[in-house]
């Protein structure tokens, strides 16, 4: 009768334990039977007990008296989910447009563009305000309907936005050194602040300070001409537009 039910329900080939086929099972064995059985008839309440006993010892997440626990779990795998796209959004765009700016700016300039204690600190910065991503607010839509993993999307999103952000580095590189002059150890410092400044303002007032600081020379920074925090604060204003009108024309044209 169970199996019946069961093939009933969309069961193909159900594997049903009894409760006889029970007594048969060690404590040591029950777990591995019980999680590969499909249907469990003919059950006496102490023999449930033991199988729950079993079925959470294989690793079941109903371990609460009340099925709005799955509910629960459901809510909370969904807004995790939506928050590692968050962080893979953020960390794929970053890293990709910071490959191409210094990939290009190597190949442009007489100097490196970043030292590499340069570049770790950058990214230190940068990865930082990924952790408050974890208390972040999730839109209701992505609680309320499943989502799937899409590389080819996270790839848009990646090439779109890295892209948006090397325009603003070699915007910066330029205005460093066609209109203000600078030598290298200066546009290794602006081009600093610039790509921690544009990929967030959470660390602002320490990203700024930090060139006026005894810690500039551990870092191979100098003190930043007063004309370039003003032209910064430009481009960074125009690097958040450009960012805001690329963000509302790719989810137009590229979500689903």
């Amino acid at each position: 009768m169970a199996e019946r039910i069961a093939r009933e329900a969309g069961l193909a080939d159900p594997r049903v334990l009894t409760g006889a086929d029970l007594l048969a099972f060690s404590d040591a064995v029950l777990p591995l039977r019980a999680e590969a059985c499909d249907v469990f008839a003919e059950v006496e309440p102490n023999q449930k007990e033991r199988l729950i006993g079993a079925l959470r010892r294989a690793g079941i997440v109903l371990l609460e008296p009340d099925l709005a626990v799955l509910a629960a779990g459901i809510r909370e795998g969904r807004r995790t989910f939506a928050d590692t796209l968050k962080d893979v959004f953020m960390a794929s765009s970053a890293n990709f447009g910071t490959m191409v700016s210094m990939a290009g700016a190597s190949l442009l300039l007489p100097f490196l563009p970043l030292l590499p204690k340069q570049i770790l600190l950058t990214n230190l910065l940068t990865d930082l305000p990924e952790m408050t991503i974890a208390t972040d607010r999730v839109d209701p839509d992505w609680i309320n309907r499943p989502r799937r993993w899409d590389i080819a999307f996270i790839k848009r999103f990646m090439l779109a936005f890295g892209l948006v952000s090397s325009v603003f580095d070699y915007l910066t590189f330029a205005v460093l050194l066609w209109v203000l002059r600078c030598d290298a150890t200066h546009s290794r410092t602006g081009w600093f602040v610039e790509s921690v400044l544009s990929a967030t303002l959470v660390v602002l007032a320490a990203t700024l300070a930090l060139p006026y600081t005894p810690l500039d020379h551990v870092f191979g920074f100098l003190p930043l001409p007063l004309p370039f925090l003003g032209l910064l604060a430009l481009i960074l204003l125009a690097y958040v537009i450009c960012a805001e009108a690329m963000k509302g024309w790719f989810y137009r044209n590229h979500m689903g």
